[in-house]
């Protein structure tokens, strides 16, 4: 199969990055002149504004003025379209608010995966607490519903193109700041605990998390297509509209999915942990959107394949079964690759490494905080994995037959984090150190989940 040409495991720790100590990425954005703040004449440009220059940002994306008192806000925010070329000098973003949040996954990823705390303190907090700053300066209290929501706000860029909406950006709240905002608040309020800082900020955060409007819904048009549906053929829309205060259309951007798709990755908002109604959910926007776009949508696999992995359960029918799922990614492979075994979807070469992610969190995942062995691998088929890097800092690998049969698990911990592992059997799993022997004391942490304390250095088994 092409498919399992994509398949390799990656085993390096990730590189450090290479800003100093004393830089913070906060400071070298706001250097770079992407600052948000209204004194800097950035502002506006990154609010949908298009520039008349530096100094000048006063029309909107389609020439109107922007809205009297619209500015001031704080934190980080990037324009989509920006960059050292002349053309690019003075874009606008057209209205999408999550670029900067974008940019702090791999800041997440990274601590995460390692618990850095070095890289924690000096690049991850001070660029992800500038991107909280924007969200909750951003946010706007409806009265009337007691949400925060998020204004003239699109999903992607040129939404105004896609969907009607006269002067102003048509969409507010977008699925995608919804999820992207909930993220960076619950790494905000976390971290600055872990780091005892901004606690001022802390208890705003947390109002605003707690009160965020839940993701809007909307209906595919031709349910027929989707027997497995069950005549439900209910998903996660990209945005509202504001001209119609009613759902965009559910396939209104299915070459861009992670409009609808944030919410399962990369933010983990829904996973398999998730109650039935949302999990279902959740799977029907990713199988019916997928399917308009063939499993190879224009920007790349990272924007589809990674989030149908995630809700793979290889005890599942059809059609959220893994078996299935291999299908569609080989199917995609085979209508975009070419001889040199590069798919061509016209997105950027790196957006192409969703692949790897996907085949990876068949095999092991760990982005809810607990490590989940094979969770979407297909029953009847062997295999196993060595080293897979998982949050909590641990080097995890581990190994699958025929039967379903799990062995070989072997937890490499570098930071000695609490372990906390997912299993189906009823009894407490028997863990011992690799070297020594020693059996370790394992208690329970929830519904199959159990937990032990690693040290620093050492493998358990």
């Amino acid at each position: 199969m092409l498919l399992f040409l994509f398949f390799f495991l990656m085993t390096r720790r990730p590189p450090r990055s290479t800003l100093s100590s004393s830089s913070a990425a906060s400071d070298v954005y706001k250097r770079q002149g992407h600052e948000t703040h209204q004194t800097h004449g950035q502002q506006t440009e990154a609010m949908g504004c298009a520039c008349v220059d530096y100094d000048h940002c006063e029309l909107d994306m389609h020439g109107n003025p922007c809205p009297v008192g619209f500015g001031g806000f704080e934190g980080i925010e990037i324009p989509s379209a920006i960059g050292g070329f002349a053309e690019l000098h003075c874009s606008h973003d057209s209205a999408m608010r999550n670029t900067a949040a974008m940019a702090a996954q791999p800041f997440i990823d990274y601590y995460d995966h390692t618990l850095d705390h070095a890289f924690l303190k000096n690049h991850a907090y001070p660029f992800v607490v500038e991107v909280a700053k924007f969200y909750a300066s951003y946010a706007v209290l409806d009265p009337h519903t007691g949400h925060f929501e998020f204004p003239r706000a699109c999903a992607q860029e040129l939404c105004g193109q896609r969907q009607a909406g006269g002067g102003h950006p048509p969409q507010r709240s977008p699925t995608i700041d919804i999820a992207y905002a909930q993220w960076i608040f619950d790494k905000a309020i976390g971290w600055s605990a872990l780091l005892d800082v901004d606690a001022d900020r802390r208890s705003g955060w947390e109002t605003i998390l707690a009160n965020l409007p839940a993701y809007p819904l909307a209906v595919h048009d031709d349910c027929s297509q989707f027997p497995w549906a069950g005549g439900n053929c209910t998903g996660f829309s990209e945005a509202t509209n504001t001209d119609t205060n009613s759902s965009a259309v559910l396939t209104a951007n299915y070459m861009w999915p992670i409009a609808n798709f944030a919410p399962i990755h990369p933010t983990g908002r829904v996973s398999l942990s998730a109650d039935p109604e949302t999990l279902a959910l959740a799977r029907r926007t990713v199988w019916m959107l997928n399917n308009h776009s063939k499993w190879h949508p224009g920007n790349g696999l990272c924007l589809a394949w990674p989030s149908a992995a995630r809700l793979a359960d290889k005890s599942d029918p059809f059609p959220f079964g893994t078996q299935e799922l291999l299908l569609r990614f080989e199917e995609a492979l085979n209508a975009t690759m070419y001889p040199n075994f590069w798919p061509f979807m016209y997105g950027g070469g790196l957006e192409q490494a969703g692949a790897t992610q996907a085949i990876n969190e068949l095999l092991l995942q760990s982005f809810e905080g607990f490590l989940r062995f094979f969770p979407g691998w297909p029953v009847g088929e062997a295999a196993s994995f060595s080293t897979l890097r998982a949050v909590g800092a641990f080097l995890v690998s581990a190994k699958i037959d025929k039967a379903g049969g799990i062995s070989e698990v072997v937890v490499a911990s570098e930071a000695g984090a609490l372990c906390v592992l997912w299993s189906a059997a009823d009894a407490a799993p028997v863990v011992k150190e690799q070297v020594s022997g020693a059996i370790v004391n394992v208690e329970t942490a929830g519904h199959h989940k159990w937990q032990f304390q690693t040290r620093a250095g050492h493998a358990y088994t």
